[in-house]
């Protein structure tokens, strides 16, 4: 029997071996292959394959024709055989596996490749889709209330937002072209603004020759609206999609002071969407219990407000529109202080779209048709730091324009006149003081010789 147990081993063990080696090989060779599932060139699962290993038997031991005893020699060499055509039927299972395998996660790499290409044709084609879709035009109005004063002030004013993409432009006031009529647009780089402040009807105000102008531009690389008198800030706000650089980096103080300065806002801004990215339906501004003076310095508040309260709450309803587009209807903002012993309501903003529009036709920048004196900080890219002025009647100067850049040289040799003054101003106190010490040192030597 003890041959026959021998045979058997040298039958089994043989080919049971080179399967378990030349697995461990693929594993070697491709550690990816080797994690696949159904890929386990594992030694364990080879030996249960030709016999159940006890706990407390080595590998080695097992017995590899567990029934040779009760077998007759043909029984084993047989069972030898079949052994030897099923190790080598698992070996070419293996190559095959493997290159299926193999071939399978080639195939999905491929596949993967094309699935971005196709994402990325996708992003392009919307892409392009954006900017050769319309603008849209949103108009309505707003009316502003002021709780806190005892005469509960209101005042109502229209406005016109037209926004593609990124880029918008925002007309708002109670009248047009009237006193506190403004005028803001973003062409994705800078923002033009112009303000007017006659007080007579805007025939009239163009009729008198003595005024050299009646409004009041400027040109700066900002893309928030400012917090002004026609709410610019706050229309903007409710009609722009979250999707957009300026609104997520839009500091909460924006919402709730008109200060320019501010070293420590100390509040915090959570917006909700209906659909991420698109039209914000809530807000809330929390304060962390500090007030923050015109200066743009922060102070704490007094209890119980400094441990932090709600400061500003805003909601908007979304409709669908004409043509399937889905945008506001309505919104409102509630902006609270800290006083007495619970937030007390300030002002509150209620604004309504009454109609929403599309149009092939934009330009974002306003389009100036009276005496302008503007106020330019786009300057700043060429050379020195300066600002310049011009008063203007058919439109906003342009980097490449001649005069353009001949303000900027005529700012820049001001700028060099102001530096060589200041040098020459430096240089003969110098030389002032230089000629003094000669006559102190005398005055003091000859006092020195007096007093002897």
């Amino acid at each position: 029997m003890k041959e026959l147990q021998t045979s058997g081993a040298a039958c089994s063990a043989q080919p049971r071996n080179r399967a378990i080696v030349q697995g461990n090989l693929i594993a070697q060779s491709c550690p990816v292959l080797g994690a696949l599932s159904g890929f386990q060139p594992s030694t364990l699962k080879q030996e249960r394959i030709y016999g159940q290993r006890q706990p407390h038997v080595a590998i080695g031991e097992i017995h590899p024709c567990p029934t040779a005893a009760r077998r007759p020699p043909t029984g084993c060499a047989c069972s030898a055989r079949r052994r030897q055509r099923l190790a080598e039927r698992t070996l070419q299972g293996y190559d095959s596996g493997m290159k299926m395998k193999t071939d399978d996660a080639i195939m999905k790499i491929f596949a993967r490749i094309l699935l971005c290409v196709a994402l990325s044709s996708v992003a392009m084609s919307m892409y392009g889709n954006s900017l050769n879709e319309p603008s849209v035009i949103f108009e309505g109005y707003l009316i502003y209330t002021n709780n806190f004063l005892p005469t509960h002030e209101t005042k109502t004013l229209h406005f016109s937002f037209q926004r593609k993409g990124c880029t918008w432009l925002l007309k708002s006031g109670i009248e047009e072209r009237n006193l506190g009529y403004t005028e803001t647009g973003f062409d994705g780089t800078n923002e033009y603004r112009f303000t007017y402040w006659n007080t007579d009807q805007v025939e009239k105000a163009r009729a008198d020759k003595k005024k050299a102008y009646f409004v009041t531009g400027q040109v700066a690389p900002n893309s928030i609206p400012d917090f002004d008198a026609a709410w610019s800030r706050h229309i903007w706000f409710a009609l722009m999609p979250y999707s957009c650089s300026s609104m997520t980096a839009i500091n909460p103080c924006d919402l709730v002071t008109g200060t320019k300065v501010i070293t420590n806002c100390n509040r915090i801004l959570f917006p909700t969407f209906d659909v991420p990215g698109s039209y914000v339906t809530k807000a809330t501004v929390w304060s962390q219990g500090n007030d923050i003076l015109d200066d743009g310095s922060v102070v704490p508040l007094a209890p119980p407000f400094d441990k932090g309260f709600t400061n500003l709450i805003f909601s908007s309803s979304l409709v669908e529109w004409s043509g399937g587009l889905e945008a506001p209807t309505n919104f409102e903002y509630h902006v609270y202080g800290a006083m007495g012993k619970s937030p007390t309501l300030l002002w509150s903003l209620y604004g309504t779209i009454t109609n929403v529009t599309t149009e092939s036709e934009f330009s974002p920048i306003p389009e100036i048709i009276d005496a302008t004196y503007i106020v330019d900080f786009r300057a700043t890219n060429f050379g020195n730091k300066q600002i310049i002025h011009y008063i203007s009647t058919n439109g906003w100067l342009k980097p490449s324009d001649p005069e353009f850049r001949k303000l900027v040289s005529i700012g820049n040799e001001a700028v060099m006149t102001a530096k060589h003054a200041t040098i020459v101003r430096i240089f003969l106190i110098g030389f002032a003081i230089a000629g003094l010490i000669p006559i102190f040192l005398a005055w003091k030597k000859g006092r020195e010789a007096n007093l002897t």
